[in-house]
């Protein structure tokens, strides 16, 4: 098996209790949970697929040296084919203390790969979370738009958000977003052009957004 190459990428930390603010603000110890995200290496370097993952977490830096001294992460699924995004969350962490992750990769004949890049961040605090973030849509900037739009949108917890632009007969232009998201603000920035690559028509648009069980919308004016 070849050395495992994909990155092992540190995602902002999340809430871990219920999309209930209240329920997070109750939450005690051992509520935090860091998300992570990765490429799927192969059973041959780049393509296949891999056995198992094996992904660890400690208080202290993770060297090849004490990676099995590490805790090991649970509930994290199987390999996909190469190259595909890969997420684990670990859960079960200590608000306000800072964890190493790293993560290595099994072939079916039980070779394991070297370990990956190791990263770390520092558990929040759910209640603080909760409090600070709330579910919103903002109007794209700038509207009349010329060149390209800045959307912005927040999350109270990590969910699937689905943003898509259509036109006002209800056509699909563009998908801005189909992902999971972190809590907080994330900002997507799109330059007007369709899924095909052909700049927007001068005219109204709308910008929706399925964030969670709600659905939002915005109004987006291409100027000349």
């Amino acid at each position: 098996m070849d050395t495992f190459r994909g990155a092992l990428v540190a995602a902002s930390l999340l809430i871990a209790a219920s999309a209930v603010p209240t329920a997070a603000i109750t939450a005690g110890p051992g509520a935090s949970y860091v998300t992570l995200a990765w490429s799927a290496p192969g059973d041959d370097g780049f393509v296949g697929v891999a056995s198992r993952y094996d992904l660890r977490y400690s208080l202290k830096p993770i060297t090849t040296d004490n990676f099995g001294q590490a805790r090991p992460a649970t509930n994290v699924a199987a390999p996909a084919a190469a190259g595909l995004r890969q997420r684990a969350k670990v859960a079960g962490l200590e608000a306000n203390r800072l964890y190493y992750f790293a993560l290595k990769t099994a072939d079916d004949a039980g070779n394991w790969s070297a370990l990956s890049n190791v990263v770390f961040k520092t558990a929040p605090d759910p209640a603080t979370l909760a409090r600070s973030s709330e579910l919103s849509l903002a109007a794209p900037y700038p509207s009349p738009a010329r060149n390209g739009i800045r959307l912005d949108f927040t999350l109270p917890v990590e969910m699937f958000a689905h943003i898509k632009v259509f036109d006002v007969g209800g056509r699909e232009v563009k998908t801005l977003a189909y992902d999971y998201y972190d809590a907080g603000t994330t900002t997507l920035r799109w330059n007007l052009n369709t899924e095909d690559g052909v700049r927007l028509r001068v005219g109204q648009y709308w910008i929706k957004a399925w964030l969670g069980d709600r659905t939002l919308t915005q109004r987006l004016t291409v100027a000349p």
